[in-house]
């Protein structure tokens, strides 16, 4: 769902990012521009979330060491005490372990893949594909649970499927976390 500026097409719109350009008919979104650097409204709403996410997920030291975020401090502590209550608190990582299984359960058994046959062109491509979906040695089930870590953790995640011409000539992925996808 989108909120604020809107995509165009869509019956709803916001005035200040859309307008109908008369010679053309056709609806003219960010008519000012918009710096490839700006933040979507969602991205700021979800990032605190995401913090969190990650934080829980990589454990008692990520969370221990975000002091106050996670453990508010009590009134009368100093700073030694509070360094002190901190180090024995106790965090019980549920989170992680529930992902884990997740993650488990639904790459229990190796995926399935009917490709063509690897006489053909099609089926070579395909093949290689396979064995090196992202150029860097990873196969296309690894990166599909690559994917799922990034899905159960935050959820959401963003793939690129590209072409390298210059010395591979052939298609490959990309993987971008939800914290790279600003807009």
């Amino acid at each position: 769902m989108w909120r604020g500026a809107v995509r165009c097409g869509e019956a709803r719109r916001d005035a200040n990012n859309c307008r109908r350009d008369p010679t053309a008919g056709k609806i003219q979104c960010y008519k000012n521009g918009m710096p490839v650097n700006s933040l979507h409204p969602d991205y700021l709403a979800m990032l605190p979330a995401w913090s969190r996410a990650r934080d829980v997920i990589a454990g008692e030291d990520a969370v221990k060491a975000a002091g106050e975020k996670y453990l508010p401090r009590l009134e009368s502590q100093s700073d030694q005490e509070f360094a002190d209550y901190r180090a024995r608190a106790s965090f019980f990582n549920a989170t992680a372990r529930t992902s884990d299984g997740y993650i488990g359960q639904i790459f229990r058994r190796t995926p399935f893949l009917k490709l063509p046959d690897a006489g053909s062109a099609l089926g070579r491509a395909l093949h290689e594909f396979n064995h090196d979906a992202d150029m860097l040695g990873t196969t296309l089930s690894g990166y599909a649970k690559n994917i799922l870590v990034e899905i159960i953790a935050v959820g959401r995640a963003g793939t690129l499927v590209d072409w390298e011409s210059e010395s591979e000539n052939r298609v490959y992925v990309s993987t971008y976390a939800a914290e790279n996808i600003i807009n």
